[in-house]
């Protein structure tokens, strides 16, 4: 159990610090490409792709 607590742990921070992070490793913000250019608002193609960036990480 405290080996799966310290992975959880791991995890966050991981997340965390990526999220903190993503302006240093962008210049431009990344944007949704095909048919999804522009469908968005800007506040909710952020969101989308920072939760897919999070799942990918953790």
């Amino acid at each position: 159990m405290t080996l799966s607590a310290v992975g959880a742990v791991y995890g966050i921070v991981l997340g965390v610090v990526h999220q903190a992070l993503w302006h240093v490793a962008h210049d431009e913000p990344p944007e949704l490409g095909g048919n999804l250019a522009g469908a968005l608002s800007p506040a909710v193609e952020a969101a989308v792709l920072r939760s897919a960036a999070c799942r990918s990480r953790c």
